[in-house]
């Protein structure tokens, strides 16, 4: 999947995906056609991947706008025209894939829409005069699914469409939230004809130090694909090195054995998700002795545990007690501002 300066949502600046303020200037300002020409470089690529035997398929761009999604929805047929003339300019190519990742509230008719446009656009690709295309889409598969556009998997699963990738199980704070939390709703939502599962494979300044950029992570990740019988791996994003880094190489070499494997078909055992523990308390309120420490961290994060000063009936743990409960465990002490966030405890997490 290719950026080729074709997007149905664009900027002033060609090389920027998406538009500012979630807003878009083609079309009046209202975004949702697709606008542009496919790149001297992605006119290069096609022909030579296809002689490899690499299909390619185009990226429409990430389109952030709530107009320009309305404006494709009611569109479909337009759309789909455009798309099968840029396939018809550009033999090679095989497929599109479409990225709507408004945060705006997204009503029930606006689902019904989106099930419909991608119904329709799906139909006009898979009958191109010279051979179907794919048409795919990115959302998240959230449980409980939001109101955003692209975090309910469930409300386009039966709209026909070729693929559907979920784009959150790129990365993770550990393997347990990674299977419990964001693996699990695709699998519960999508067809596993149609499931595609993002990985994050890059690396930038927000991951150094975490489970993501692991040789660990990338074995127990693309395992518990394979154990759950998922057809299709989309990495995200792929890089062999630049002119001022060539050493950016994404994913790293420690994805390729375990992709291999899973390209093979071979058969691996698959981790079992453990929740991680927590510190035991060692102030306790009189009655009833609950549990002073609770997992997840202040932002939902599973690789974390959390706990006030208070522990009832009088009793309080400070600082210096809540740090010595979580060094008593083995876990990492995060230090943070305590008058905003509650004690926080992790497990091999550095993120922070």
């Amino acid at each position: 999947m290719m950026v080729c300066e074709v997007f149905t949502c664009i900027a002033a600046d060609w090389a920027n995906a998406s538009a500012p303020k979630d807003t878009c200037t083609n079309n009046a300002g209202v975004g949702g056609t697709v606008t542009g020409q496919l790149s001297d470089k992605c006119k290069q690529a096609i022909p030579a991947l296809a002689e490899l035997g690499i299909k390619t398929e185009l990226w429409l761009g990430e389109d952030d706008s709530i107009t320009s999604a309305r404006y494709q929805f009611e569109h479909a047929q337009e759309i789909a025209a455009s798309l099968l003339r840029i396939a018809k300019e550009n033999p090679g190519l095989s497929g599109v894939n479409l990225d709507l990742e408004s945060g705006a509230p997204f009503s029930d008719s606006d689902r019904l829409a989106y099930h419909e446009y991608l119904h329709n656009v799906t139909v006009a690709l898979q009958n191109a005069p010279a051979g179907p295309l794919r048409f795919s889409a990115d959302l998240e598969c959230r449980n409980p699914a939001t109101d955003r556009m692209m975090s309910n998997c469930s409300a386009v699963v039966g709209s026909g469409l070729d693929r559907l990738y979920t784009m959150y199980t790129y990365n993770s704070a550990d393997y347990y939230e990674w299977v419990t939390v964001q693996l699990k709703p695709a699998l519960e939502t999508v067809p596993l004809n149609i499931l595609g599962v993002g990985l994050g494979c890059y690396s930038d300044a927000a991951l150094n130090g975490t489970w993501n950029l692991t040789p660990e992570a990338a074995e127990d990740r693309v395992c518990k694909l394979m154990n759950a019988s998922v057809q299709e791996i989309g990495m995200f994003d792929l890089s062999q090195g630049t002119k001022d880094n060539p050493g950016q190489l994404f994913p790293p070499p420690y994805w390729i054995a375990p992709l291999q494997r899973f390209i093979r078909g071979e058969a691996c055992n698959a981790k079992i998700a453990v929740a991680p523990h927590c510190p035991n308390a060692t102030v306790w309120p009189p009655l009833p002795p609950g549990p002073a420490w609770k997992q997840g961290g202040y932002d939902n994060d599973w690789d974390c545990c959390t706990s006030g000063s208070s522990r009832g009936a009088g009793r309080s743990c400070d600082a210096a007690c809540a740090h010595a409960e979580c060094l008593a465990a083995g876990m990492h002490w995060l230090p943070l501002n305590n008058s905003l966030f509650p004690f926080t405890c992790c497990n091999n997490h550095t993120k922070f």
